[in-house]
């Protein structure tokens, strides 16, 4: 992490790595999602000087993939609450057909 605006300093949250940092509404936590899909927090203070806490896990998840780019979680303001995208254990479906041209087949047979 760095400040804004950038003053050279940085300082390290996790040890780890992790992606879809979000920040606790008041500041005092930063949530992500670790390399092996568990959403973790860490506590941190800003003053007077910056410190991180222990990250610690919250959940496991089942995330479709690791995409930094797009959030998979939002969380409610207190981050007491989740929203995951996750990957479904639903059952594979029934075959599907697809049937191209069924106009086509059906004016043949009409045509009869």
């Amino acid at each position: 992490m760095q400040p804004y605006p950038p003053t050279g300093q940085r300082w390290i949250a996790s040890s780890d790595g992790g992606d879809q940092p979000r920040w606790r509404s008041d500041g005092r936590e930063l949530i992500y999602v670790s390399q092996n899909r568990f959403v973790m927090a860490v506590d941190v203070r800003t003053h007077p000087t910056f410190t991180a806490g222990v990250p610690r896990r919250l959940f496991a998840t089942r995330l479709p993939g690791a995409n930094p780019d797009v959030f998979e979680y939002a969380m409610s303001r207190d981050a007491q609450r989740f929203l995951v995208d996750t990957i479904s254990d639903a059952e594979p479906s029934a075959p599907v057909t697809i049937v191209l041209n069924w106009r086509g087949a059906l004016a043949l047979v009409d045509s009869r």
